[in-house]
């Protein structure tokens, strides 16, 4: 619909890609993880609902841990705003979140609700990230230089 609609810019990414997509999978799968006894692993934890749930879950006795993403603690859906190549370069699965989203990433990580940073960096040739049409089926991975780690760190 967004593409229809002509809504391509970076600044309608997150649109396509919301928050309750990330609560109806998180969701999902902790059904399927207590309903087998299976011990599960979230990944690329972008929101406070996704924390929520995962602590939730622990503390209903699920084994599940979870993990969020250097970009997720640093950067907030505002750099979406800005106009050109900075806004391109965080243009990630999932998208950036809230700015409160943050805030209970962190709080997540320090009551061990998720447990661990992690990152994949997966770097390519800018020109075959160009700026243009960015809700397209391609979307661009984080160009990290150096290591993300060392941000969240110091």
């Amino acid at each position: 619909m967004l593409v229809a609609d002509g809504c391509v810019a970076v600044k309608y990414y997150p649109d396509s890609r919301p928050v309750y997509c990330e609560e109806e999978a998180v969701q999902r799968i902790l059904t399927f993880a207590e309903a087998t006894k299976t011990a599960l692993h979230i990944h690329h934890v972008s929101s406070g609902v996704g924390a929520r749930l995962i602590r939730e879950a622990q503390r209903k006795g699920i084994d599940v841990t979870g993990e969020t993403c250097p970009q997720y603690l640093l950067f907030s859906d505002e750099v979406y705003q800005a106009q050109g190549l900075p806004s391109t370069y965080l243009v990630i699965a999932p998208p950036l979140r809230k700015a409160g989203d943050q805030e209970k990433l962190w709080k997540a990580l320090s009551a061990g609700d998720l447990s661990m940073v992690a990152t994949i960096t997966a770097p390519t040739l800018w020109r075959r990230n160009r700026l243009g049409s960015i809700i397209l089926p391609r979307f661009r991975r984080v160009r990290w230089c150096g290591d993300p780690l060392a941000f969240v760190i110091h």
